[in-house]
């Protein structure tokens, strides 16, 4: 999969991990791509549900969904497409996703019980979410000897 992706899609790439490890997908079906980026996991999920499935990203960055839309031309893919769109305010009806993925996306959003809200309420009931993301599990060490900003 990674050698029949785009040099551009790939060069522009910042997973954190797989989600696609975490279960497989299910052909046929309609995922969500939160943060999609230059679209590497979107071209992959696409791959994933089938030419009768679809898959949707959303991105931030317009820069972003741009490089994600060209990418997504040059494979030939039909079953993806690629908006701006924030996170904490996804544009989907409820229920909407068989499977919603994120890949380094969560830690960056400022409101992320609203995001995760946002996940949840476009997911269909027994859906999916497959995130792979950082999570600091304790506080951060002192730099020498004084607190971070973020720990005050």
């Amino acid at each position: 999969m990674i050698k029949a992706a785009p040099e551009d899609m790939m060069k522009s790439y910042c997973g954190v991990g797989n989600p696609f490890t975490l279960r497989n997908v299910i052909p046929d079906t309609d995922l969500l791509d939160v943060g999609c980026g230059s679209g590497f996991d979107l071209f992959c999920a696409s791959h994933a549900v089938g030419p009768l499935g679809k898959v949707f990203g959303i991105d931030l960055s317009p820069a972003m969904v741009a490089k994600a839309e060209r990418g997504l031309a040059k494979t030939g893919r039909q079953n993806a497409e690629v908006k701006v769109a924030d996170a904490e305010n996804l544009p989907f009806e409820e229920g909407k996703f068989d499977t919603v993925i994120s890949n380094g996306t969560l830690n960056l959003i400022p409101d992320k019980e609203r995001a995760v809200s946002e996940i949840y309420r476009v997911l269909a009931p027994g859906g999916y979410f497959l995130c792979a993301d950082m999570v600091r599990r304790e506080d951060a060490p002192p730099v020498d000897g004084e607190r971070r900003d973020w720990d005050q």
